[in-house]
């Protein structure tokens, strides 16, 4: 393993020369983006989302995505806690990796959703920090405004991450099972959550 994550394609030989100066910075710039949206980013969100605009969401509902707020957190805390385990487990996983990819992409799908719902508000954010006065700092519209747009990265790390964990399972499974471990994680991310 080379004491890489098992997810990184430079990990398993796929990749570029795992030792090599670029083929480092790559991987690290990787992990970097994938910690950023994938984890940090969105807990940032949670935080901006509740306890800071409080109860400005529609019909006061204290969120920006209203009464969908708990099946999109629950689908994003499952989708931090799957890419996790993807990252650290990656290969360990073997035809697991469907379940994985179907996971992942689910949510990416609904990260992409979130981005789309957030996406006017940032718009109005940006355009606000044009015209900032110290009623309306310019510096807190553009940290809203960036963490309004977080979801479009974390969409990008959960499709990027369900393409891996696919391709990985699609050289271990035969279709049926590919297609029923991919429905089965995509069901599970989204099924999961709306229970809440």
């Amino acid at each position: 393993m080379n004491g890489q994550p098992a997810g990184n394609p430079e990990a398993n030989g796929s990749g570029t020369a795992s030792g090599s100066l670029p083929a480092r910075r790559l991987r690290l710039g990787w992990f970097v983006f994938d910690t950023a949206f994938g984890f940090a980013l969105p807990v940032a969100c949670f935080y901006c989302d509740t306890a800071l605009l409080g109860g400005l969401g529609p019909g006061g509902s204290g969120s920006i995505v209203g009464p969908f707020r708990p099946f999109v957190y629950g689908v994003a805390w499952l989708a931090m806690g799957v890419l996790g385990a993807w990252l650290v487990l990656g290969e360990g996983l073997r035809g697991g990796s469907a379940i994985v990819a179907g996971c992942l992409a689910a949510s990416g799908v609904v990260a992409l959703w979130a981005a789309c719902v957030l996406l006017p508000a940032s718009v109005l954010l940006i355009v606000g920090g044009l015209f900032a006065s110290e009623v309306n700092p310019t510096w807190l519209c553009l940290l809203f405004s960036g963490l309004s747009l977080a979801p479009f990265g974390t969409a990008a790390v959960l499709v990027r991450h369900a393409g891996r964990a696919f391709r990985q399972a699609k050289g271990r499974l035969r279709l049926p099972a590919l297609t029923a471990g991919f429905l089965a994680g995509a069901a599970l991310a989204v099924g999961v959550p709306m229970l809440l």
